[in-house]
């Protein structure tokens, strides 16, 4: 990959980018300078283009506005993010407010976190390790992550499923709390019961064109292998 920005081919393809966006500012005529008088334009050419600059700062504005007010509506949908990590943009991140979405809904959201100290929510390290996100990203994710399932959260309310459910949106599952329940002078009738959980396993995934010629072999013992052996007897 190349990591260097001054490299030829990042040079050339930047270079190519900026006539494309300049000549098609040239020929858009719903440009904020193209609605100005052609009086003002020559002006403002010959002046050094403050003009220009001027609109371009109000178009970048109005995109924004534009976005904001197109996204206004769907504030409150239950939709998974793309969010993965603090390299991507700030669009994909979790709401800052997510905390505000659940209290609106009747669940008192309480505040995580309150013992980090000040180089951890700063710099999101501590003495002796490097956070790979930001704790207030983090805290704002699982916000979210309860707020997409707090329909099923209120139906299951009192129920194993339900504080299952709730503690997954921690990113916690079976293997790190296990609920266990116990009944004070209750019959227990012993049954063949059986629990739905995820089980990490390596596979190998072969649904990609570049391993369609990929050769698999199976034998039922590992001491058979996989070419005929030279031999001299005559069948």
């Amino acid at each position: 990959p190349i990591i260097y920005s001054f490299h030829p081919d990042v040079v050339s393809f930047l270079n190519d980018k900026k006539e494309e966006g300049a000549a098609y500012d040239v020929q858009n005529n719903a440009a904020l300078y193209n609605m100005l008088p052609r009086w003002v334009i020559d002006e403002d050419v010959d002046e050094g283009g403050e003009i220009k600059n001027l609109t371009q700062i109000m178009a970048s504005y109005f995109d924004t506005l534009h976005l904001q007010i197109h996204s206004l509506s769907t504030l409150r949908e239950a939709t998974y993010s793309t969010y993965a990590s603090a390299s991507v943009s700030s669009s994909a991140k979790p709401l800052p407010f997510a905390d505000k979405l659940l209290e609106g809904l009747g669940l008192k959201a309480p505040e995580l976190f309150v013992d980090s100290e000040i180089i951890e929510k700063l710099t999101s390290r501590d003495e002796k390790r490097n956070f790979e996100e930001e704790l207030h990203d983090i805290k704002n994710l699982i916000y979210h992550n309860i707020y997409n399932n707090l329909a099923y959260i209120y139906k299951s309310k009192g129920t194993e499923k339900s504080f299952r459910n709730l503690i997954r949106c921690f990113g916690i599952d079976d293997e790190l709390v296990r609920f266990n329940i116990y009944g004070e002078n209750a019959l227990y009738k012993l049954r063949d019961n059986y629990r739905s959980t995820v089980v990490n396993k390596n596979v190998i995934n072969f649904d990609n064109p570049d391993r369609f010629s990929a050769n698999i072999y199976q034998y039922p013992s590992g001491s058979e292998i996989g070419y005929l052996t030279g031999s001299t007897a005559l069948t």
